[in-house]
């Protein structure tokens, strides 16, 4: 690695960050890398983050269903000035609900996309476990199993 090249580890936060919008600028880093700036993530967190995506995606549904369940409530009351002016707005949050749902998954498979073209992807192999059993350079486990990747060609 050259004196003017850095390496920045990024994790499942980073990719979920991507994903439900909580880092707006994650994405243009992604799309624009500084010179000299190189990225590295396990392929595990790839799947780590479509696990957690399906979690997200599974809450997203039970407030379709509680929606749905409410909009079937207040269409049944036929008094009610609330009830009628209620229920537009009951709508428009079940369908912005599915369609929030809609962006978070094309911003996960979207930086997914850019990870896997512009990252240096951390495998894991039998030897890299070993090593890291043998040798512990930091406490953390997870951290000491990243830092016995193997190294790059410079």
């Amino acid at each position: 690695m050259s004196q003017s090249s850095f390496l920045l580890y990024i994790e499942t936060n980073f990719l979920m960050g991507i994903a439900t919008g909580r880092d707006p600028k994650a994405d243009v880093l992604l799309a624009h890398l500084p010179e000299g700036l190189r990225l590295a993530i396990p392929q595990v967190c790839f799947m780590e983050a479509l696990s957690v995506s399906g979690r997200v995606e599974k809450q997203r549904a039970r407030l379709t269903n509680r929606l749905e369940r409410e909009i079937a409530q207040v269409r049944r009351d036929l008094t009610s000035r609330n009830a009628k002016d209620l229920l537009p707005l009951l709508e428009r949050a079940n369908v912005t609900n599915q369609k929030l749902g809609k962006d978070v998954s094309t911003r996960l498979f979207d930086a997914i996309h850019l990870l896997g073209q512009t990252a240096e992807l951390i495998t894991v192999s039998g030897a890299i476990l070993d090593a890291s059993r043998e040798s512990i350079l930091i406490a953390d486990n997870a951290d000491n199993l990243i830092l016995h990747k193997p190294q790059r060609d410079s």
